[in-house]
Parts: C-alpha cells; sequence; structure tokens
C-alpha cells in the first residue's frame, strides 16, 4: 500500500502532463542559456539573456521566441524560458545597450587595432579594449559585431587609418550588409 502511494507520488512529479508555464505571444521571457556557461560559472548554472519576445506556441512545450535587437527567431522548449514582463516593456536606449551586452555590463573604451582573420567566417576582428578593464584585457570582436554595437568608436578608429585600409574595412562592412552611414 505504502509503496503504490510512493510511486502514484513518483509519477506525479515526473509525469509529462505535469502544469507547464503558459506564454502568451507578446510576453517577454528571459532564456536561459544552461551548459554554456564560460568564465569560470558552473557548467549547469543557468545564463539568463533577453528578453526575447514570444512570437508563436508550436506546442505547449515550445515557443518561438524574437530577440528585441535583431528580431532573428529562434526556437526554445519551455523549460528554459522565465516570464520577463506582461509584454508592455518600453525598449528605452539603455535598456537595449544592457540587452546587447547580456547584461553583463561591459561597455568599449576604444578600438586597439585590427585584424584580417582569412579562415574565419568573420573575416576582420578588431581589438578592444573595454571600460573599468586593464589593457591587458581586450577582446578580438568580429568587425560587424562592434559595427551594430558601437559604430561611433569604429567610425574614430577608421579616421586614425590610411584611407586605403578603412575603405577596405568599410567596403568588407557593406559586403556584409553592415554600414556606418548612420554613425558618422
Amino acid at each position: 500500500m505504502q509503496g503504490e502511494r510512493r510511486a502514484a507520488e513518483r509519477s506525479k512529479r515526473t509525469s509529462p502532463r505535469a502544469k507547464l508555464m503558459k506564454f502568451y505571444p507578446g510576453n517577454y521571457v528571459l532564456h536561459s542559456r544552461r551548459g554554456q556557461a564560460s568564465g569560470g560559472r558552473e557548467k549547469l548554472q543557468h545564463v539568463w539573456t533577453g528578453p526575447h519576445r514570444v512570437v508563436e506556441e508550436i506546442h505547449p512545450c515550445l515557443y518561438v521566441l524574437e530577440k528585441v535587437l535583431d528580431g532573428t527567431r529562434f526556437q526554445s522548449h519551455v523549460s528554459y524560458l522565465r516570464l520577463y514582463d506582461d509584454g508592455e516593456l518600453q525598449l528605452t536606449h539603455d535598456l537595449r545597450n544592457v540587452i546587447a551586452h547580456d547584461g553583463a555590463g561591459f561597455l568599449p573604451n576604444k578600438i586597439v587595432s585590427h585584424r584580417h582573420t582569412p579562415l574565419e567566417s568573420c573575416t576582420y576582428r578588431v581589438e578592444v579594449s573595454w571600460q573599468g578593464f586593464p589593457s591587458s584585457e581586450t577582446t578580438w570582436e568580429p568587425l560587424w559585431q562592434i559595427c551594430e554595437d558601437a559604430p561611433q568608436l569604429l567610425v574614430r578608429y577608421f579616421s586614425k587609418l590610411a584611407p586605403s585600409v578603412s575603405s577596405r574595412l568599410a567596403k568588407v562592412l557593406n559586403d556584409s550588409g553592415h554600414s556606418l552611414q548612420g554613425a558618422v
């Protein structure tokens, strides 16, 4: 008798019919990148990104989400989602900056140099120094990413280069669908 009761309780906890969180188109959610931790984080620790907008429910456990910065859509299982807001979120310039940097608070200081990386899908990278970090902790970022996140820094960097080099980098950006036109 007691064994049957335990089995019934265990079944309730592990049942595929367990109540799932319900989301609706227009809701804003956070998405977990569990298992993709870096920087000394625990492997199974949740790294929440977003907010993302719910676009569609494919199944009660599967949703289509849209990144608010670039409109990219992706699917996520409900277990990787957490409600962020009820859909009345005001996307201010400051909030977009936080989202662009995954809420990590990294602000670019200046572009130090660039390099050609022909064997990668991103053929040019720029070396970026970050506000609040020592100059020894620069990182190499894709040229197009800095064009999206900090176009004014890129314009300032291009102005210090030889015209032939800056025009070559601008052409690479244009060929990849990015432009510094509005940043000048």
